[in-house]
């Protein structure tokens, strides 16, 4: 198993480099460009949360760890705490919603972002680190792209 652990100060301005060292990760194991997407979107939506509700200054810091083993990618992003967000409350109530078949277009435009993401992966969990919050997810590499099924209303001429 690689490992690697990148270590940010809590500003938007180190999102970009972020996501560039995680796209040259997923191509450097074989990702396809839509795989590889999803994970730069998905890190990179994580780790603007730690900043943005994680983080009480940009004096903070945001730890982003990764660890590769045979067809899977590991990352585990921390904040440093801001005790006035309670991810998990917030993915839990959205989750409960639309379960109750809220349409995410009846949602509060805030809080989304968790479950939107955990689509695009193949886990996720949320779990307190200290002060803070660390969210642990996880891509498995399929060698081939999955099927990507579209559904398209009934439309007659």
């Amino acid at each position: 198993m690689s490992e690697m652990q990148i270590v940010i100060p809590a500003d938007f301005c180190f999102m970009p480099g972020v996501r560039a060292c995680i796209s040259r990760i997923c191509a450097g194991l074989g990702f396809d460009d839509h795989e590889a997407y999803q994970i730069e979107t998905v890190v990179d939506e994580i780790c603007n949360n730690a900043v943005e509700h994680g983080s009480k200054t940009s004096q903070d810091i945001v730890v982003i760890g990764c660890s590769v083993s045979a067809g899977r990618i590991d990352f585990h992003i921390t904040d440093s705490g801001n005790k006035e967000f309670r991810a998990n409350e917030v993915f839990e109530n959205n989750k409960r919603r639309i379960e109750q078949g809220w349409d995410l277009e009846e949602m509060n435009q805030r809080g989304r972002g968790l479950f939107i993401i955990q689509r695009m992966i193949d886990g996720m969990t949320i779990e307190k680190a200290g002060q803070g919050v660390k969210v642990s997810l996880y891509k498995i590499h399929h060698e081939e792209p999955a099927e990507m099924k579209y559904v398209f209303p009934d439309i007659k001429l």
